[in-house]
């Protein structure tokens, strides 16, 4: 049956895809052999009429493909809480502590504080000692304030020193490890207080422990409080960190003038704490210039030590001691400097020691010109 143009040309279409009967692609290929206006029409219909049929999928496998969908996102959704939780655990715990401030919890402040020990030991162990001196010189402040010509030049000396003496004890050495431990400062004091501790590994097997005392500004008083293995070069390092650390602090003057004003002729404790403080080629010498003046029974009745100070000359450090002392007629005034070395006071010339006398016997002035054993 010959059909319409207009059917005809709903067929086509359908033709074109493939989804019309063998009968109507019959009667659209009978009807376009003689209508020409058809003809064009089929010849510019989609390209897509010599593809195969769409392929519908079954209801099994949609509802197969969205229970996968589901589960994958059942799964990361389950994972995304646990995560939160975790996560809520964790800074719960670190805010708790804060608050709470128990001695070995670990809080915000004590990672950071962690954090930052950690690096600091990295730099003294990797000779970065103009960076480390930031860290480690407790009174720069006080420098600067005191003697800001020469703030710069105390701090290289500083610097020097340490570098000299680690050249000589990790050239050879790395670190391999580095862990640290923390605690809270417990009180409030003036005096530096144990926060940190930080336990090195090195390369050749040895293990070095350094203890970080900090002070109200900030810095650290860093020591070796224990090592695997010991050697000269090692025990001078350490006696450089002390000098960078403590010889200029309030705390180190106050230690000497104490112990020189209890020094009398029944106090030999006192003694021994103020030539604790001295170089080793001179701590011999010292003593004896010590205990003669004790012997004699002459005392100190007052001794003050200044801050450290700058020799442009020499390119060296130093304090001036000033100390008085009395005999039984009369008393006499003392003044000379202290110069410093990474193990501590250098004992002065004679000559650049000055006593002046109040009526005391020319034996008391004699000690106390002996009194450094020079």
């Amino acid at each position: 049956m010959k059909q319409s143009c207009e059917i005809i040309k709903d067929l086509i279409p359908l033709c074109s895809e493939g989804i019309c009967s063998d009968e109507s692609k019959h009667d659209v290929e009978e009807h376009i052999k003689e209508c020409e206006k058809c003809r064009i029409l089929y010849e510019h219909a989609p390209e897509s009429r010599n593809c195969a049929p769409i392929e519908t999928p079954d209801k099994y496998t949609t509802l197969k493909k969205t229970n996968i969908l589901f589960r994958k996102l059942t799964i990361r959704s389950a994972v995304l809480v646990i995560l939160i939780l975790v996560f809520a655990v964790i800074i719960g715990g670190l805010m708790f502590a804060q608050i709470v401030k128990g001695e070995d919890m670990r809080s915000f402040e004590t990672i950071a504080q962690s954090y930052e020990v950690k690096r600091v030991t990295r730099l003294i162990l990797d000779g970065n000692f103009e960076e480390a001196i930031d860290y480690i010189d407790a009174d720069q402040d006080e420098i600067s304030l005191t003697d800001p010509r020469n703030a710069d030049n105390i701090r290289n000396i500083y610097v020097r020193t340490l570098s000299a003496a680690y050249e000589k004890a990790f050239a050879d050495k790395e670190v391999s490890d580095i862990s640290v431990s923390t605690k809270y400062q417990t009180s409030i004091s003036m005096k530096p207080q144990l926060v940190s501790t930080a336990n090195v590994k090195l390369n050749d097997g040895n293990k070095l422990e350094l203890s970080f005392l900090k002070y109200s500004n900030g810095r650290y008083l860093v020591t070796v409080s224990s090592f695997s293995e010991c050697s000269d070069s090692l025990n001078n390092f350490i006696d450089a960190l002390d000098f960078a650390n403590i010889s200029n602090t309030t705390n180190k003057r106050y230690w000497i003038e104490s112990a020189l004003s209890k020094m009398t002729g029944s106090t030999s404790h006192a003694s021994s704490l103020y030539l604790h403080c001295f170089s080793d080629e001179c701590k011999e010498a010292a003593s004896e210039g010590v205990k003669a003046f004790i012997d004699a029974g002459f005392r100190v009745t007052e001794a003050t030590l200044s801050d450290v100070r700058y020799d442009s000359k020499n390119d060296s450090l130093y304090h001036v001691l000033s100390m008085n002392a009395a005999d039984d007629i009369g008393t006499a005034a003392m003044s000379c400097r202290l110069y410093i070395v990474s193990d501590g006071i250098v004992s002065p010339d004679r000559d650049d020691i000055q006593i002046f006398t109040n009526g005391c016997s020319d034996d008391l002035t004699i000690a106390l010109k002996g009194f450094f054993g020079t």
